[in-house]
């Protein structure tokens, strides 16, 4: 998990934000980015999971205050 300022839908603006990295070692030793997925722990997202949504089971073992869910749906290239 890391921190990455994820951009509202309207694109008025970023908000940090905690994601998954989804992108391999071998993709990051060779481009200057990396894949993420932002984490939402929005009650809607983790009680009606949606098909671009995965709940997480062990939350709390990531370091996270509240349940949550990848967004992945919502996959980001951030800068390292």
């Amino acid at each position: 998990m890391v921190v990455v300022n994820v951009p509202f839908s309207d694109h008025s603006g970023v908000k940090p934000r905690p994601a998954a990295v989804v992108s391999a070692e071998a993709f990051h030793r060779s481009l200057p980015d990396v894949i993420v997925c932002p984490i939402s722990s929005q009650p809607r997202y983790y009680r009606r999971p949606g098909s671009g949504d995965c709940p997480l089971r062990d939350w709390q073992a990531v370091g996270l205050r509240h349940p949550s869910t990848v967004r992945i749906s919502k996959v980001l290239g951030v800068d390292k």
